[in-house]
């Protein structure tokens, strides 16, 4: 017959072995997390008694850290472990408010469609948000169509004074149908042409500008308004050309010209603006979403490339050093961008600390290794920077064919999804 092992003796007596378990309980209620108890200091049946609150401190302390990542919203850290049972609530939170928080980003991008019903009041102030978000888009909507009529009629109304106020400041050219007889010109021409006569105003480049246009009014049926180059000035002109009956009782065309030179420089330099990032010098949001839109509906095009960044630290950079030194991290970011990447890809900031990148012609291998010069390239700026802070950014990278059934807000998402992943292994090798 086997004989039983001995029963393990401890050291320490029954009253020193309950005080070591006091206090360890008293610590776990302080949260002070005291050192494991071990099992050489205990016998009988304490020994499975210190096993049980090892556990149970093994337990807490990782929902303890678990509850710390979430109050500082980092919601896509690990939970606790599969053993831990008493975080299965809290695992659930987790999950419940990852899928709030891309709710409400799909909310930020103009998808009021999204509704919650798992998070007690606040899915009922989330859900009276979207309906009067809805609401408004669509009464701003009604305001922009009725403006938008008004305004047409408007221009209608004002067509004709607006041609005759014109006429008086610009040049009028009146011509026959086909444009090969001067019938009469205002006194602004002839002051430009030191008072020539009317068959004179023929060797001027105003009257070439109609002469070549004379096809077009062949079967003029309204007012025409069209834009012509004069090549041998360089200037712009808008030509308004108007059928009209003249004192003899025939029909002629009523050209009136006006200089629209600064005009072309002032919308060129407008439009420049429209689609440039003033804090930066490269595109800007809305080129970004017309230049992504317009690559998914080019079907014949081939695929390209989407990086997405998200600069890390820019709120410490801006607490401690102030904006101005904010907006140097941004450009020195840039600038990094821009010698790691072709000088045919397309750099544009989405908005604040994020950017994208698109690579026409390019495989997503190619795209790595253009990220891997900017890793290399980062590194090679803050060892050489001398700044109390270092540059850095977390990114991914997607594949898209041109003509792919897909939106951009779904690229983008899907390119934003790549980079959080990213920022998630950067984040982990930081702490091991």
């Amino acid at each position: 017959m086997t004989e039983k092992p001995e029963a393990k003796e401890s050291p320490l007596s029954l009253e020193e072995q309950l005080t070591l378990i006091r206090r360890k309980l008293r610590g776990i209620a302080l949260g002070q997390n005291p050192p494991a108890l071990s099992d050489a200091d205990f016998s009988g049946q304490l020994t499975p008694v210190a096993k049980i609150i090892n556990f149970v401190a093994e337990s807490l302390n990782e929902i303890n850290f678990f509850l710390r990542q979430l109050a500082i919203g980092d919601f896509n850290t690990e939970p606790p472990s599969r053993e831990n049972y008493m975080a299965g609530y809290l695992k659930e939170i987790q999950a419940q408010f990852k899928h709030f928080i891309w709710q409400a980003r799909q909310v930020a991008e103009g998808d009021y469609s999204q509704k919650i019903d798992f998070m007690g009041e606040l899915s009922s102030s989330f859900n009276i948000m979207t309906m009067r978000l809805q609401e408004r888009e669509r009464q701003l909507k009604e305001e922009i169509a009725k403006k938008e009529a008004v305004a047409a009629e408007l221009s209608r109304s004002t067509a004709l004074l607006n041609s005759v106020l014109d006429g008086i400041k610009d040049w009028v050219i009146v011509t026959s149908l086909d444009c090969r007889d001067v019938l009469y010109i205002n006194e602004e021409i002839k002051k430009h042409l030191e008072g020539c006569r009317p068959g004179g105003v023929k060797d001027c480049m105003f009257y070439k500008l109609i002469l070549d246009m004379a096809d077009s009014f062949a079967s003029l049926q309204e007012a025409s308004r069209t834009e012509a180059l004069c090549e041998k000035s360089g200037n712009w002109y808008l030509i308004d050309t108007n059928m009209i009956k003249w004192n003899d009782g025939n029909d002629v065309l009523v050209h009136i010209l006006s200089d629209i030179t600064e005009d072309k420089r002032k919308s060129s330099h407008l439009e420049s603006i429209a689609y440039v990032d003033a804090g930066t010098g490269i595109y800007n949001r809305r080129y970004g979403l017309e230049l992504l839109d317009s690559l998914l509906k080019e079907r014949r095009a081939a695929g390209f490339c989407l990086c997405y960044f998200d600069l890390d630290g820019l709120k410490i950079v801006n607490d401690n050093y102030g904006h101005a030194e904010g907006d140097e991290y941004i450009r020195s970011f840039v600038n990094i961008l821009k010698s790691s990447f072709r000088k045919e890809d397309v750099l544009f900031r989405l908005g604040g600390d994020e950017f994208g990148a698109v690579m026409r012609n390019c495989s997503i291998e190619a795209a790595r290794r253009a990220l891997g010069s900017f890793d290399r390239k980062t590194y090679e700026y803050n060892e050489n920077s001398g700044k109390a802070y270092p540059v850095s950014a977390s990114y991914g990278v997607i594949y898209a064919s041109s003509g792919d059934e897909i939106t951009v807000e779904r690229l983008l998402a899907m390119a934003d999804e790549e980079m959080y992943r990213d920022k998630i292994r950067r984040k982990k090798a930081r702490q091991a």
